[in-house]
């Protein structure tokens, strides 16, 4: 009888993990075990291995390239295929690519912010966040630009003077991510810039509420927030919540 239930508990176990492991390879999970016969190839054969049907052979033809291409002649190659690339894992290949880019990488980036998938805030949501940091930012293009050298961030931070504002909301997110992650970056001047929009979205309050959350980030801005009254309950508990969060980060500095 034992012998019969460990046949079955193999037979099950072997077939889930080659489930699985079909199931990653279809999202475009590649190991770099499995990534080493694609160090055959050329350049040409890899590029045009960026258009195979197959994820996986997308994601190692990546992983390749990123070793030996110059991110500038990669980008905006890149950004096309974020746009209808489905599989997981080819995804986060393509966005980590992205995030050692430059200058020229990130004005390449702009028009694409806000326009990828759905699932940008459009309305401002019906509870304030529970998060006890900053909230990763939802649009794909401000996330990876998030994470970028910030070396860059004064690039970043020119996008706030975009004129379309489905770019400009996109770019607050990954601005106050970053500056909330390196507080080098939370200067004087860079407040100022952030805080002058108040102004230019003074009647539009998604605009402001994402503006709140990214003030979080500045210990500076704890006056300008405690003066801030919003009829919209979630707006004033998030501001709430960015003066906690400044408080929390101003108890942690040792004087």
């Amino acid at each position: 009888f034992r012998s019969k239930l460990f046949k079955r508990i193999n037979f099950w176990y072997n077939k889930t993990m080659k489930t699985d492991t079909e199931t990653l390879r279809k999202r475009g999970f590649l190991t770099n075990t499995e990534a080493e016969p694609y160090f055959l190839y050329s350049k040409e054969e890899l590029l045009e291995l960026l258009k195979d049907k197959t994820a996986v052979n997308r994601t190692a033809a990546l992983f390749i390239l990123r070793s030996f291409v110059d991110i500038n002649e990669l980008d905006e190659i890149l950004l096309r295929m974020l746009v209808k690339e489905k599989a997981l894992y080819t995804k986060l290949e393509i966005c980590d690519i992205l995030t050692t880019g430059n200058e020229l990488t990130i004005k390449r980036m702009i028009p694409y912010m806000g326009t990828i998938r759905g699932n940008q805030h459009r309305t401002i949501p019906e509870k304030v966040s529970k998060k006890k940091s900053y909230p990763l930012p939802r649009d794909i293009i401000a996330r990876t630009m998030a994470k970028m050298n910030p070396d860059y961030f004064s690039t970043i931070l020119e996008i706030i003077n975009y004129p379309e504002d489905k770019v400009v909301a996109e770019a607050i997110d990954a601005i106050g991510w970053m500056v909330f992650y390196h507080q080098e970056l939370a200067t004087a001047k860079n407040y100022q810039t952030v805080i002058q929009s108040f102004e230019r979205y003074h009647d539009n309050e998604l605009m402001k509420w994402k503006l709140i959350i990214c003030l979080s980030a500045f210990n500076q801005s704890e006056a300008f927030l405690k003066q801030l009254d919003f009829q919209n309950p979630v707006v004033q508990a998030e501001i709430e919540r960015s003066l906690s969060l400044i408080n929390k980060r101003k108890s942690k500095v040792v004087y």
